[in-house]
């Protein structure tokens, strides 16, 4: 599961862990017992105890004493906390001390927590609200609250940003409720946190599952061009750096949605004219033949969006038309999205813009038609000399300004 699962919910924002460093020293005790309710965390150990209450000297004590007696059961101050461990493995299956430690930012206790059980992939679930649980490992919660002290101690000690089996922790980085619940202070301290994640092996046009996984699964520049108005602001300056990292032999596992189709949606102008200036030079592939679930190309998308809102500008239409979109593919809409085999309607781009009502639509779409009269935008069949058929590539309307 992921953060971004709850987009739409409007979270509190919580205290931030402290950096490695900062002369703010460890977390209030109230600002620790806001985020035990905030997460509905139940210590059950002596060791959670210690760490929620901010008794870290308490914690490291009894976290070293594991391993310091021969048997720790008859030891009254360790026998809680080793009653969570597996006799003969000696590791963790209940406590959520390296949850705990990664939240309140404690860095002292990541490494003895990782020496001695605790694995830094352990996932643990956490609770953001009634029907609301999110299964995590200690590196999500660390991504999320962007503590990057604290994502190099848990990689250095075996984390794993792309995990065999789940989703990569990457997702929780550009995850809404991530943004929610740790508000960043700008957009540099997102993108400081991206460049760290991009630094140590992961690839920005990577899908958060494995290749193999058989589900469409987004990437950065998604989250990046999908992120909600309340941080409108952020996905101008992260689209540019991802496609600045971005790696285009690298075959991603495809989304339902293309980052255009995001970017449409949400009627940003800027991003879209960028992701088709990506395209246009390469970095990206082509996106505007994609459909998304309702089996809609971006052309098609951005007339809906016109008709929807008529104080809406064009541009992002005529961006696209520039680009080679073609307002004659058809799209396809059932009676039920669930029934493919129930009754299905036909439309263009072109036949619900002459229908609209909204005469600069119309006027653009007459004006499309002329010019794709001049220079089609298909591929047509031609006869060869031998009286053989051949493909023959006609001119192709390029960029309109």
């Amino acid at each position: 599961m992921s953060l971004e699962t709850h987009a739409e919910e409007k979270f509190l924002p919580i205290q931030k862990p402290a950096q490695s460093g900062s002369s703010s020293g460890p977390m209030a005790r109230s600002d620790r017992e806001a985020i035990i309710k905030r997460f509905k965390i139940e210590p059950v150990h002596n060791l959670d105890e210690a760490i929620c209450s901010g008794k870290v000297e308490k914690a490291l004590t009894l976290v070293n004493a594991l391993y310091s007696t021969s048997n720790p059961l008859d030891n009254p101050d360790t026998s809680i906390v080793f009653s969570s461990f597996s006799p003969g493995l000696r590791s963790a299956t209940k406590s959520p001390a390296l949850h705990l430690a990664v939240l309140f930012g404690d860095l002292t206790l990541i490494k003895p927590l990782t020496k001695n059980g605790f694995s830094a992939n352990f996932a643990y679930q956490l609770s953001f609200g009634p029907g609301m649980q999110e299964t995590l490992a200690p590196l999500d919660v660390a991504i999320a609250s962007r503590n990057e002290q604290i994502i190099l101690e848990l990689l250095a000690h075996g984390a794993l940003l792309d995990p065999t089996k789940g989703l990569s922790p990457c997702r929780q980085l550009l995850a809404p409720t991530s943004l929610q619940l740790w508000p960043p202070s700008d957009v540099f301290e997102v993108i400081s946190t991206l460049d760290l994640l991009l630094s140590h092996g992961w690839l920005a046009g990577r899908g958060f599952a494995r290749q193999n996984t058989p589900i469409a699964m987004p990437t950065l520049l998604h989250q990046a061009c999908s992120l909600p108005p309340t941080f409108s602001e952020y996905r101008l300056p992260l689209v540019n750096f991802i496609l600045e990292r971005y790696d285009t032999n690298y075959l991603s596992v495809p989304a339902l949605e293309t980052p255009l189709h995001h970017a449409i949606h949400l009627d940003d102008i800027l991003v879209v004219d960028t992701l088709l200036q990506a395209q246009r030079s390469f970095r990206l592939r082509n996106m505007l033949d994609k459909r998304n679930a309702q089996d809609s190309q971006p052309l098609y998308q951005a007339v809906q969006r016109a008709i929807a809102n008529f104080d809406l500008p064009l541009t992002i239409i005529r961006g696209l038309l520039d680009q080679g979109a073609d307002l004659d593919n058809f799209h396809t809409q059932y009676e039920s999205r669930r029934l493919r085999s129930s009754k299905k309607t036909h439309s263009t781009a072109r036949s619900i813009a002459m229908e609209s009502g909204r005469e600069d639509l119309v006027a653009l779409t007459k004006l499309h038609k002329e010019r794709a009269t001049l220079q089609p935008l298909t591929r047509a069949r031609t006869v060869s000399d031998d009286g053989s058929l051949r493909k023959s590539t006609l001119p192709h309307i390029g960029v309109l300004r």
